[in-house]
């Protein structure tokens, strides 16, 4: 998982690299810390995008061009996202690494990310052999445990997120 960028309704635009690509005045951020923070908030104050990286095994003996993937991520019953594939790719024989992109509402869901105990990603993969010229369809839904590692990682953007914001 890797961070991209978040956007505010209302208040500066963050990159990447953590600059603010437009500047918010002071009042705008608190405005938007105090509605955050109490939870009187209508709504999501942005969003957070974010890359997903999945290692995909290809068991055939030839590979794939994977160029359409409609699904969802989902971490236990608190987030439910649409994901999109960041770039057409080949999946050779055996483990490739494939690149989603997901757009997270950013609202006080925020907070409790560290508890999240699994993800599921379920939807549908199209791809096409290229030897042959046949295309393929995969159909999947996994569900899997968040390791440890990956809850640190969670907390870690929790508070950057925050820092970045606030």
């Amino acid at each position: 998982m890797a961070f991209r960028g978040v956007s505010l309704n209302g208040a500066a635009s963050t990159s990447q690299d953590g600059k603010s690509a437009e500047p918010a005045s002071e009042l705008d951020v608190l405005f938007l810390l105090e509605q955050f923070l109490s939870g009187n908030r209508g709504g999501a104050v942005g969003q957070v995008e974010v890359e997903l990286q999945l290692r995909v095994e290809n068991r055939n003996p030839e590979g794939v061009w994977v160029n359409r993937f409609d699904g969802t991520v989902s971490l236990d019953d608190l987030i439910s996202n649409p994901v999109r594939l960041a770039d057409k790719v080949l999946l050779r024989p055996g483990v490739s690494t494939v690149i989603l992109e997901t757009s997270v509402p950013l609202d006080d869901r925020l907070f409790k990310l560290a508890s999240v105990r699994n993800y599921r990603l379920q939807g549908v993969a199209i791809g096409v052999f290229p030897d042959r010229n046949q295309r393929v369809e995969w159909e999947f839904d996994q569900q899997r445990p968040v390791s440890e590692k990956i809850r640190e990682r969670l907390k870690s953007a929790k508070k950057l997120l925050t820092e970045l914001l606030f």
